[in-house]
């Protein structure tokens, strides 16, 4: 994927995010999990780039991002992500 979107947060700011990949999560019916990266942080050669994965919410024609709050979703999905990309290097 790799694209660039604008995402607005609650307090209204707008910031660039580049989307890595949408995928679903065996066992979370209806639920798609998205990772992505801030294209500000790509350019720091001196730091590793955090990826982010949040919940994916289609609202019409809207999305949101909300955070993973149960701490076995969040295991599940980690493990789902170390999974694709596990002949990759380190992404966190």
């Amino acid at each position: 994927m790799g694209e660039d979107y604008i995402i607005v947060n609650y307090n209204g700011e707008q910031k660039k995010v580049k989307i890595l990949e949408i995928f679903e999560v065996i066992g979370y019916h209806n639920k798609k999990y998205v990772l992505y990266v801030f294209p500000e942080q790509e350019n720091k050669d001196d730091e590793k780039v955090a990826v982010q994965v949040s919940i994916l919410v289609q609202e019409g024609n809207h999305y949101s991002l909300l955070n993973i709050e149960d701490d076995q979703e969040f295991e599940d999905v980690s493990k789902a992500i170390s999974e694709m990309y596990e002949d990759e290097e380190d992404l966190a």
